[in-house]
């Protein structure tokens, strides 16, 4: 036996004929109870030609909009509903599990400071801006927190607010240091900005986040890169929550956090990554100075427009590898420029007619354009380059990754860390 709601279901799976005929025909049977030896000749008038369900000619076209209108009507209501419903639903195995959090967005708290956040506004910022000390975004738990006054420095009556966190590290998603221990010490200021005056995002106790941090070697803490906000925060669920008024951030709210790695992993897994990232390819993809090959023609004992001692180097142009900002003048293939000095001779000491590769024109005012012994890599007789003689607490080392490189294989990361700029960074 079978019943009239499962020859119902089977007929229509067919698509060959309208529910409404189906029943017709079937409520001229005695019973809802359909002996199996009929079932056949039941399907069979179904299919008949003098049974199937058609409009008649002359209604076939209004039947077709009023279709389609009813399948916009649909769309229109449900479809949202549906992609709401299926964004509430937790849907996945949550990475990392936080503690509840609040959705607020940090520039609507209000206090009496200043909330002008100029911090970063995507994630690309942070590879976009050179930091003198690795980055490393990683999986933490604050297992602790001390808060404490401090004076903003050693002369001044001003005092502080720190926050102290112990964070052990439960995952790497990308990292400049190859040595990111277990267990780490981050500090933060309850007040940051410019002018201290704009309200930090603490870290919570127990709290689990996803953080870009780097290093202070000097107090071996760590900082939060862009500390005014706390990038990102995990609940609950495993989803994530920035409380960033910026769209580059808060589009990740409320997602799971494996779709924030996986926009970590577009920038880092680039194959030009490398190249845009160290001091030379920030420089190149900043813009602001031009990258020349040149000859050292002089040197001269001088002074500058408020009568500092420096020296004057003259330079003869020979390649432009990296054209700069057009803000600045731009010299051509044989042009001579002066740019001034302000460390010792014996430590910026160039020889005369070597060529060297300089980074010029950071200022607009080329008149008094200045370089550091940084900003100079010497052209070795073979062709290789490397840094010339430099104080060791000088941090600025453009060429430093570079000694051993070729001219034409500079030539190579210029182009590789434009590329990088061009695709990630708008």
């Amino acid at each position: 036996m079978t019943t009239l709601y499962n020859l119902d279901k089977e007929l229509i799976k067919s698509d060959k004929i309208n529910i409404y005929v189906v029943r017709k025909i079937l409520s001229e049977t005695d019973s809802e109870k359909i002996p199996i030896a009929d079932y056949e000749n039941i399907r069979n008038k179904l299919f008949s030609s003098k049974t199937k369900f058609s409009f008649p000619p002359k209604y076939r076209n209004l039947t077709a909009v009023i279709a389609c209108f009813f399948v916009l009507l649909f769309g229109v209501f449900t479809i949202p509903n549906l992609i709401k419903n299926s964004n509430d639903e937790q849907d996945f195995e949550p990475l990392f599990i936080g503690l509840p959090v609040d959705n607020f967005n940090l520039d609507e708290i209000e206090d009496d400071s200043l909330m002008d956040r100029i911090g970063y506004s995507k994630l690309s910022d942070f590879f976009a801006h050179y930091h003198s000390v690795p980055i490393s975004f990683v999986f933490v738990h604050v297992t602790d927190t001390e808060q404490s006054e401090e004076k903003i420095s050693p002369y001044s009556v001003s005092t502080m607010l720190l926050q102290t966190s112990s964070l052990q590290i439960l995952s790497t998603v990308w990292s400049q240091k190859s040595d990111m221990p277990e267990n780490i010490t981050l500090v933060q200021t309850l007040f940051g900005g410019c002018m201290l005056d704009e309200k930090t995002n603490m870290l919570r106790k127990d709290g689990v986040y996803l953080l870009p941090l780097f290093y202070n070697e000097k107090n071996d803490v760590y900082h939060i890169a862009g500390d005014l906000d706390v990038l990102f925060e995990i609940d609950e669920n495993g989803r994530v929550w920035s409380h960033s008024p910026f769209a580059g951030f808060n589009r990740f709210d409320g997602l799971d956090a494996r779709k924030l790695i996986e926009y970590i992993n577009v920038y880092t897994s680039d194959e030009n990554f490398h190249a845009a990232i160290t001091r030379f390819g920030w420089n190149i993809r900043e813009n602001w100075s031009m990258l020349l090959e040149v000859t050292h023609l002089s040197v001269i004992p001088s002074q500058d427009r408020l009568n500092y001692d420096c020296y004057e180097h003259t330079f003869r142009v020979e390649n432009i590898l990296s054209q700069g900002t057009d803000r600045i003048p731009k010299p051509v293939i044989g042009d001579e420029i002066t740019i001034k000095s302000y460390y010792q001779i014996t430590q910026i000491h160039l020889e005369t007619n070597r060529r060297y590769l300089i980074f010029y024109g950071r200022d607009e005012d080329v008149q008094n354009a200045q370089i550091g012994p940084g900003d100079i890599a010497k052209i070795n007789d073979d062709g290789t380059i490397s840094e010339i003689f430099t104080p060791p607490d000088y941090v600025h080392r453009i060429f430093e990754e570079y000694n051993g490189y070729t001219v034409e294989q500079i030539k190579d990361e210029v182009t590789r860390a434009k590329m990088w700029q061009e695709k990630h960074v708008k």
